[in-house]
């Protein structure tokens, strides 16, 4: 299918509208709002959350028609602090059914320095709905990780919009079989690196990297051999903790894997053997090589395509489905990269009718999207937003209360980290012997991820926080790193002060006193000579 656009990284503000409670009904201008206003619904609030980076809007029944409806709409701007992502709660290989507000909190949670803003329902899931172990209808990517292709669903078959994390997104179908075993490995420094590993046990040929478990035996003359135990398995993503490294030889003899260890065999790709030397987390799963999803970090199951190409579509699948007003859940984007949501109430009588497909497509198409997709919705559709520090749900679900679901779709504001283009905010320092003083660090720069070394340590020392201590005279300096990039600090000891030595008797210094005092007793000698000759 396709592969469409990247967020623009000049974007820095977050504009979102959503919806809220009613209000006295009031018309808008295409002006007053970030995207188009709506001609067909009447908005009845509009605020502002988050220093005016998300506005929240909401629109009632159409002009000239009685029939209530009440829909949600929001609408967000990418950026270094504004995130889009999918969550889902698993364990021990199963899918927990939680509401879009568990899911939210489990992800803040688990994702330390994040906050989720908004969230909407994500895709469909088989089963009845208060079953604890469902499965998803379509394809499911989270993180990378290819959690469902799809296949099972004899409805839309892989159908999904995806996306990665530079704003990049995607849709079409997922193809069977393109899951291939993926190695993840992290670096101190957060910097991660993937590689593909072949089939338990296969044959290395000239190169490449392959996992033996427990049980399988192997021979490679000439590699790097790692072995590590394994931490724990969601039955989605296997963690392991760090690498121990043997050098195998021409002649190394056969080994066989240890029970709940896994072993990596690296010939030749210097790249993982320096990814796997300097790893601090590694992570194995499946994803994808399916050309039109290969670059998605997230992707979530749509069952129909609302706009193409900035048209909203006439037909569409599921004929009942489609034509009789429901609730619905929308997710789209803009040409600039922008994303938005939508919600719309409905099966509520005197509150809200709802949405036919049509409908929900004219809604979506209005606002000047590109492309629009429908989510789950009928008693699923629910539509958070952070509103007085606390997230909050702006529709009123049809069941009474927030459906139990499989997964969500969150914009997520993470804490403002360091950039770290620079690292020391001076790159000279002067000390004296004894002296203690910080590491001069740029604003942000975390000094637990970086690597720091002394061409010189019995002029000065650096500990584990970062104290530089000054040990004797003399010039030593201080290289820090973090990945690629060096920068050096130049550090000067100067010798401590001594107290002044004590006057020596005798010489000139010790009978200055008396130096100074000798020319007044002539004066006064002469003076008193001189009055008694008068006298």
């Amino acid at each position: 299918m396709r592969q469409i656009m990247k967020k623009s990284k000049t974007l820095s503000l977050l504009s979102a509208a959503i919806l809220c409670s009613a209000i006295a009904p009031a018309r808008i201008s295409h002006a007053e709002t970030s995207g188009a206003a709506s001609e067909l619904y009447k908005q009845t609030a509009e605020y502002t959350a988050d220093g005016g980076k998300i506005k929240v809007q909401t629109y009632s029944q159409k002009d000239g028609e009685s029939v209530p409806q009440s829909l949600f709409y929001g609408e967000t701007a990418l950026s270094d602090e504004y995130s889009l992502v999918l969550h889902s709660v698993r364990q021990g290989g199963k899918y927990l059914l939680n509401t879009v507000s568990d899911i939210a909190a489990d992800y803040e949670k688990t994702h330390a320095g994040t906050q989720v803003m908004m969230a909407i329902n994500g895709g469909f899931f088989d089963g009845a709905f208060n079953n604890d172990e469902k499965l998803p209808e379509g394809a499911l990517i989270e993180d990378g990780v290819l959690l469902d292709d799809g296949f099972r669903s004899k409805t839309n078959h892989g159908n999904a919009v995806g996306w990665s994390a530079d704003g990049g997104f995607t849709h079409g179908s997922i193809k069977a079989d393109t899951q291939v075993y993926t190695l993840r490995v992290t670096d101190r420094n957060g910097q991660r690196k993937t590689f593909d590993l072949r089939p338990d046990g296969s044959d290395l040929k000239n190169y490449g990297v392959c996992l033996y478990r427990a049980g399988e035996t192997g021979a490679v003359a000439n590699s790097v051999r790692y072995t590590a135990k394994i931490e724990s398995n969601d039955g989605f993503i296997e963690r392991w903790n760090q690498l121990e490294r043997i050098n195998e030889t021409a002649d190394s003899a056969a080994f066989t894997v240890a029970e709940n260890t896994v072993t990596v065999v690296v010939r030749e790709d210097f790249e993982a053997m320096q990814a796997l030397d300097g790893a601090t987390a590694i992570e194995a799963y499946q994803r994808t090589s399916d050309t039109t999803f290969a670059s998605a970090d997230y992707a979530v199951d749509i069952f129909n395509d609302l706009v193409l190409n900035g048209k909203a579509k006439a037909g569409f699948n599921g004929a009942g489905h489609a034509t009789t007003p429901a609730p619905r859940t929308t997710i789209g984007y803009f040409a600039d990269g922008r994303i938005f949501f939508s919600v719309a109430d409905g099966r509520q009588d005197g509150y809200a009718k709802g949405l036919t497909c049509a409908e929900q497509a004219a809604f979506a198409a209005e606002r000047g999207c590109a492309f629009a997709f429908e989510l789950d919705g009928g008693g699923s559709s629910t539509f958070l937003v952070r509103k007085g520090g606390e997230l909050v749900c702006l529709n009123r679900c049809s069941e009474g209360q927030q459906r139990k679901i499989l997964d969500a779709v969150l914009v997520v504001k993470t804490e403002k980290q360091a950039n770290y283009d620079k690292l020391l905010a001076k790159d000279e320092l002067e000390l004296t012997e004894g002296e203690t003083a910080e590491l001069p660090l740029a604003e942000g720069v975390d000094f637990s991820k970086l690597n720091v070394t002394v061409s010189d340590t019995s002029v000065i020392a650096v500990d584990e926080n970062g104290k530089i201590s000054a040990l004797k005279k003399g010039i030593a300096q201080i290289d820090v790193s973090f990945g690629d990039k060096i920068e050096s600090l130049v550090v000067q000891v100067k010798a401590a002060q001594q107290n002044a030595p004590a006057e020596e008797k005798g010489g000139c210094k010790g009978n200055v006193g008396y130096i100074a005092v000798f020319p007044a007793m002539i004066c006064l000698i002469f003076i008193f000579a001189k009055k008694r000759y008068n006298n």
